[in-house]
């Protein structure tokens, strides 16, 4: 496996902007009012969970109607 895995989306397999992969902490996913759900997050490959950050992009397209978007 290269190392785009940690820079990728597991999901959409674009650039997930991942904040602690570009030294900028903490991450948007950080927030207090970030979470994933385990329907989300059971929507990544096992080999990639806990390795590669999910894209903000995914997150809105999963919650529609949360207040991310």
């Amino acid at each position: 496996m290269n190392e785009t895995y940690k820079t990728n989306c597991p999901l959409c397999n674009q650039h997930n902007n991942c904040g602690l992969e570009n030294d900028q902490s903490p991450c948007w996913c950080m927030a207090d009012d970030i979470e994933f759900s385990d329907e989300l997050l059971e929507q990544v490959p096992d080999e990639l969970q806990n390795e590669s950050c999910i894209c903000e992009q995914c997150v809105r397209e999963f919650y529609p109607d949360s207040s991310l978007t």
